[in-house]
């Protein structure tokens, strides 16, 4: 609702002389902004996490994602054309939103977009913290990390252990480095996710030992392919240190996923030699 009031109001007090093209900006910053700008449109893949939580997913998923974006992107526009027509100087300032509301709006315009802003970071972080446990829940259930992430509390029968391990790591990221280091590192995690995800398309349309899709992604290959270029040129432009702490990450994944099927096989090997054992007693 402060966006929406923001780009609403804000509108009225545009002035057309401050929307004109500026200098073209360097392949430097033009490519690290758009890392940044991918950061802000993020995050309509977590809806698809918790599937087993809400009710008829088949029907409302692919609906609420695009529906999100079809709202979102809009909403994005409309809020720079009011920020860069409200507010001169717009690049150096701090809190970009706040300072144009305050242009147009007085202190009441800002304090609206502060509150809205805290308000939405609340939401943002309690989205995390009920998806991102729900993949540890879910990889350790399937057997691809230890089973100690699958176990549920008892009484609120939630993954208590992945949510308090899920929640001491994004306390630790957070209060180890700066904000703007967090998103790229994010952004990048995510765009080799959404890389996986395209490239896994055309092979799973070839292959005839799956379960029907429910949600065809227009398209096809081609889409897949300009995808998975644009999602490289992205990576590039991760400096050494970030690309080195998402592989730091990626390594600590994999040696939980080889330490999570190796005691996964051993338990089946178990359950085995077990129904060997029981199978000849009985024949005895």
């Amino acid at each position: 609702m402060p966006l929406l009031l923001f780009a609403g109001v804000g509108l009225c007090f545009v002035e057309p002389a401050r929307l004109v093209p500026g200098e073209a900006p360097s392949v430097a910053d033009f490519s690290g902004g758009m890392l940044l700008l991918v950061f802000a449109f993020t995050g309509f893949e977590t809806a698809t996490v918790p599937t087993g939580e809400v009710r008829d997913p088949r029907r409302t998923l692919p609906f609420a994602i695009l529906a999100a974006l079809a709202v979102i992107v809009p909403l994005y526009v409309l809020v720079q054309v009011v920020s860069i027509g409200t507010l001169p100087g717009l690049a150096g300032s701090s809190r970009p939103l706040a300072d144009a509301a305050g242009a147009f709006a007085g202190t009441l315009g800002a304090s609206v977009v502060v509150v809205g802003a805290l308000v939405s970071i609340a939401g943002t972080l309690n989205g995390l913290v009920l998806a991102a446990p729900r993949l540890l829940f879910a990889m350790a259930g399937d057997g691809e990390l230890p089973r100690l992430f699958s176990r549920t509390h008892p009484r609120h029968h939630t993954p208590h252990v992945a949510i308090l391990l899920t929640g001491t790591a994004m306390l630790v990221l957070t209060l180890s480095g700066s904000f703007l280091s967090a998103v790229a590192i994010s952004t990048l995690t995510r765009l080799l996710a959404y890389a996986a995800t395209c490239a896994a398309v055309p092979v799973l349309r070839r292959r005839e030992d799956v379960t029907p899709a429910l949600f065809r992604a227009p398209g096809g290959v081609a889409t897949v392919a300009v995808a998975l270029l644009v999602i490289a040129w992205l990576l590039a432009q991760g400096s050494a240190r970030e690309l080195r702490d998402v592989g730091l990450a990626m390594l600590a994944g994999f040696v939980l996923l080889w330490w999570g099927r190796r005691r996964g096989a051993a338990a089946r090997n178990a359950v085995a030699v077990a129904g060997a054992g029981a199978g000849r007693d009985e024949a005895r």
